[in-house]
C-alpha cells in the first residue's frame, strides 16, 4: 500500500498494531527500519520489527493516540505522538502504559511515506540514560 501523507502512514501502523496484523504493520516499515525495542536495546530490519509486533500483539492491547504532532521536511518528517496502552501481561496482570514516541518517516522515490525509525519510548530514553 501507498501512503500518500506521514499521517496516512501513521494511522495505518497503528491501525496494524491493534489487529495484530503482520504483514501490514511491515508494510509501513523501510526494510531497514530501525526500531528502539527498549531502552538500550535497537534493532533494524523487518525480522526486529515482527518480533517486535509479536511481544506487542501478545498483550492484548488497546493501543490509543492521545495526540500527535508532525514536522514535515521534503524528504523526512518527525512524528511525536502521545499514548497510552491498555492489555494483559504474560501472567494475566492488566497493564496500563502511557508514553511519548519519536518517529523519523521518509518519503520514498515514489513519493509516498515510510517508517524510518520507530522510538516508542521518545524523550524518555534521556530520562533512562540519566
Amino acid at each position: 500500500m501507498l501512503y500518500t501523507t506521514p499521517a496516512a502512514l501513521f494511522d495505518a501502523v497503528v491501525d496494524s498494531k491493534n489487529r495484530g496484523d503482520v504483514e501490514a504493520y511491515l508494510d509501513c516499515y523501510e526494510s531497514n527500519a530501525t526500531i528502539v525495542l527498549q531502552p538500550g536495546s535497537v534493532a533494524s530490519g523487518h525480522d526486529a520489527l515482527r518480533g517486535f509486533l509479536s511481544f506487542f500483539t501478545s498483550l492484548k492491547p488497546s493501543f490509543r493516540v492521545i495526540r500527535r504532532e508532525f514536522i514535515e521536511g521534503p524528504e523526512t518528517t518527525l512524528h511525536l505522538s502521545e499514548w497510552s496502552l491498555t492489555g494483559v501481561d504474560s501472567e494475566g496482570n492488566p497493564i496500563d502504559w502511557s508514553g511519548r514516541t519519536s518517529d523519523v518517516l521518509r518519503k520514498q522515490e515514489d513519493g509516498s511515506w515510510l517508517v524510518a525509525l520507530d522510538n516508542p519510548w521518545g524523550t524518555a530514553l534521556l530520562d533512562i540514560a540519566s
